[in-house]
């Protein structure tokens, strides 16, 4: 095994290294992160592993998420962007209207990077973290950085008792404010033997997988594949009826913001566009958005960017073997 930290970094208030760390993993690599010290006299080690060998893609995903607070900023950059939309209306062709829901979409996306910023998942607070205890922790990294070396500082005594006080606050009030085993549960449910984040192996033909990208291989094979074209009819029936049914290729406003920003789903699809984002700038784009419905149906097309689905296994309801592909429900996240 090999010695993973910085050779010479300290690793104790008194500027010895006292915290070694070795692995025979390749990459693995530890540092002292200032940024997470809790008060101890041994500094922070942060480890980190490589969870994949060299040429596996990364398959870790994210995506930008606009906070409540940049939502008019994420308008604003909509509105500019669509002035450059060439009116849907106008459109001679497929092509043309493909276009049109081209630079949508691209407007959309490039406002959400914008305002927005990458969602990875982070972790939060503590929730017994409160104001005296971020006042008490500033002081102490001021006293900390100019008595360097030296035993416990007031500093540092007082921020350790204001996390104590806070913590003891913080439960005997959760505790106190149960009202029925709901609630009980949620105070014990901490208590767990094995972590949140650990992920179910699959099974399939007595083959036990792990790897993500073996197990969406699988997945694909065992669910999606089961049917192929040769399980189509042979051929469409013939249709007798000729008849025709009179309708208006107008939409107005109002349904297509019904059917736009007023349904009940909120899961986004490959592009990211949430109702909550759409009713953000819906006064940028619910004309356009208007427009385009309507040609598509004057032109009798459905745009190719609107086809383009995410595919997502959720688990089926009474089914506890996680293990099972017949435990998993494919859905189709359209644009």
């Amino acid at each position: 095994m090999d010695y993973i930290g910085v050779p010479g970094q300290p690793t104790h208030c008194a500027g010895h290294v006292l915290d070694l760390t070795f692995s025979n993993i390749p990459f693995a690599q530890s540092a002292v992160e200032a940024s997470m010290h809790s008060g101890s006299d041994h500094e922070t080690i942060v480890t980190s592993i490589p969870t994949s060998a060299l040429g596996t893609p990364h398959l870790a995903q994210y995506h930008y998420r606009v906070p409540e607070a940049s939502l008019p900023k994420f308008a604003g950059l909509i509105e500019i962007g669509v002035q450059g939309i060439p009116d849907p209306l106008a459109a001679q062709d497929t092509a043309q209207l493909d276009n049109c829901v081209s630079l949508l979409t691209e407007t959309i996306q490039q406002s959400v990077r914008t305002a927005g910023r990458p969602d990875r998942k982070e972790g939060r607070a503590a929730p017994w973290w409160t104001e005296e205890c971020k006042t008490a922790y500033q002081a102490y990294k001021r006293a900390r950085q100019l008595y360097l070396g030296s035993p416990p500082s007031e500093e540092t005594r007082a921020f350790k008792t204001i996390v104590r006080q806070a913590k003891r606050q913080y439960w005997r009030h959760v505790i106190d404010n149960a009202k029925d085993d709901k609630d009980l549960f949620k105070v014990i449910a901490w208590h767990k033997l094995t972590p949140e984040n650990q992920e179910t192996p699959l099974i399939v033909n007595d083959t036990t997988i792990y790897d993500p990208l073996e197990k969406a291989e699988a997945l694909r094979e065992e669910v999606l594949n089961r049917y192929t074209a040769e399980d189509d009819l042979r051929q469409c029936p013939d249709q007798e009826a000729a008849a025709t049914l009179p309708w208006s290729t107008y939409i107005s406003l109002e349904e297509a913001e019904r059917n736009t920003i007023g349904v009940s789903s909120t899961s986004p699809g490959t592009d990211r566009s949430t109702v909550r984002l759409l009713r953000a700038c819906w006064a940028h784009v619910g004309e356009l958005i208007r427009r385009i419905f309507q040609q598509c149906l004057e032109l009798n097309h459905f745009p190719a960017y609107w086809k383009l689905a995410e595919v997502a296994m959720i688990p089926k309801v009474g089914k506890t073997d996680r293990t099972s592909p017949r435990s998993w429900r494919p859905i189709a996240l359209l644009s």
